[in-house]
């Protein structure tokens, strides 16, 4: 059983977290947004779940440095 990932996995996953992926259609769906059909769209994983962004980091952050988060 393989339990590790290439290094251009890694790449590709770290890639689609910070860039999104296209969902793309097969006929042109209407968009209530835009007002206009479309073909595609960028999607966007977000990576920090339920926090916010900084949030998230700083919780990071603390993690790494080993410190408790009463200690910010």
């Amino acid at each position: 059983m393989m339990d590790k990932i290439s290094d251009v996995t890694r790449q590709d996953i770290i890639d689609v977290i910070r860039n999104g992926f296209v969902v793309s259609f097969d006929e042109p769906q209407y968009d209530s947004i835009s007002g206009n059909y479309i073909v595609s769209y960028r999607a966007k994983i977000s990576y920090h779940g339920r926090l916010d962004e900084l949030g998230f980091l700083e919780r990071l952050a603390v993690q790494k440095s080993g410190r408790n988060e009463g200690d910010l």
